[in-house]
Order: structure tokens, then C-alpha cells, then sequence
């Protein structure tokens, strides 16, 4: 008996080694672990050359995007589709698609704006878009049309229908953000933007100091400036 649990505690203790390595290390507690190293600041307290936090929300740049699965406005989306695959008694879930487009949006802070480059990037977004397709529930046109463009499909060799979940996150207009950058100060022409002051806020990133950023709301909410 007490063998047996010892075994089972063997068992309970690498089973919450894996949960708690595979939290501390997914990509949204380590986007959020980087933004909580930073202090919100007002934008016009940005140094130059200097990574800075940045809360506020997404405002037109008049170049938007259309996300694929939920027809939403935004000026990014990311999107997540995974299909059920079993082997036996086993099943896992194997992803068939990772997609994600950007554009370069302005974002707006106790009114100020700042102009976001969206080059060098990394971001944990709310997939608040979720759908699912498998047996006695065919994917809608929109799905398939979808699933098409990447070479998929949602049924197999005999007709039957594929278990596949899809998850889409987007970055809409008007939505709150929390966003660090490496900050530079520019002339608002260089991006045909109209500006009362001589020079623009411009958050970019690069391979060494990556653009981070989020909706998630353990972020957004925080309104607090230094």
C-alpha cells in the first residue's frame, strides 16, 4: 500500500510540474509577464530610444482589415485552427492553421496618440472569436471557404466530417490595449499623419526588444500613469 502512494503522489507531482511549466512558459504568461515589468507612462513622458508601456486604445489610421472567421474591422488578427486527431484509444489536438496579418494603427492615451509599427512583434490576444466544426455539425461556407485557402478541408476521405475547432483574436478599433515599445520621436508627415505638435510617438520593436502587446484585460484595466 504505501507503495502504491508513493506512486501516486510521484504521478500528481510530475503532472503539476507539466501544468505549471507549460503555464510559466506559454506565450500568454510570458506577454504578460514583460508588460508587468514596465509602468504605464503618458506618452508624451516617453524617452527616446527608451522601451516604454503604453495604455490606451486602438484609433483609426483609415487602413483597415477585415478578420476571415468573424468579418470584424480591426487592424490585426490572429487566428488558431486545430483539428482532433485519435489513434486509438488516444486523441490529441494536432494545429493545421496559424495565421495572423497587421497593419500599423495609432494608438490613443489620455489624448495623446502614438503611431504603432507592427514590425519585430509578439502579442497574446483574446480569442473571442471561437467556432467548431465535426460529426452532425458541418462547417458553414465561411469555415470551409477558409479552410480551403490554407489546403484544408473539413470532411475526410469517406465524407465524414473532421473534429476541428478554430479560434480567432483581433485587435478592433476603439478596443483598450496595453502596449511596450521602444520609443522614437518623429516627423507625423513621414506616416501622412495630421498632428497639432512638430513630432509623433513611434513604438516599434526589433529581433532584440520586441513590440509587445495585448488586450487582455489584466493589462487594459490598469489606468495608472507615473
Amino acid at each position: 500500500m504505501p507503495n502504491t502512494i508513493y506512486f501516486i503522489i510521484g504521478v500528481l507531482l510530475v503532472i503539476s510540474a507539466v501544468v505549471f511549466i507549460s503555464y510559466y512558459y506559454g506565450n500568454k504568461a510570458k506577454i504578460l509577464r514583460v508588460l508587468k515589468e514596465f509602468k504605464p507612462s503618458l506618452i508624451i513622458n516617453a524617452r527616446e530610444n527608451q522601451s516604454v508601456k503604453i495604455i490606451g486604445t486602438v484609433s483609426s489610421n483609415n487602413t483597415f482589415l477585415q478578420s476571415p472567421l468573424t468579418q470584424r474591422k480591426c487592424v490585426y488578427y490572429k487566428i488558431h485552427v486545430e483539428k482532433k486527431v485519435s489513434n486509438g484509444n488516444n486523441s490529441h489536438w494536432e494545429t493545421i492553421i496559424e495565421d495572423s496579418q497587421a497593419n500599423d494603427f495609432i494608438i490613443e492615451s489620455k489624448g495623446e496618440h502614438a503611431f504603432v509599427k507592427m514590425k519585430n512583434y509578439k502579442s497574446h490576444l483574446i480569442e473571442d472569436g471561437e467556432f467548431d466544426s465535426g460529426t452532425f455539425n458541418d462547417a458553414t461556407p465561411k469555415l470551409e471557404e477558409y479552410l480551403n485557402s490554407f489546403g484544408e478541408e473539413s470532411e475526410g476521405f469517406f465524407g465524414f466530417n473532421k473534429t476541428i475547432r478554430y479560434k480567432e483574436g483581433i485587435l478592433g478599433i476603439n478596443e483598450p490595449i496595453a502596449i511596450k515599445g521602444i520609443a522614437n520621436w518623429k516627423d507625423p508627415k513621414e506616416f501622412n499623419i495630421k498632428n497639432h505638435y512638430s513630432k509623433i510617438l513611434v513604438l516599434s520593436g526589433n529581433k532584440q526588444n520586441n513590440l509587445i502587446l495585448t488586450d487582455d484585460t489584466i493589462e487594459t484595466k490598469i489606468t495608472k500613469h507615473v
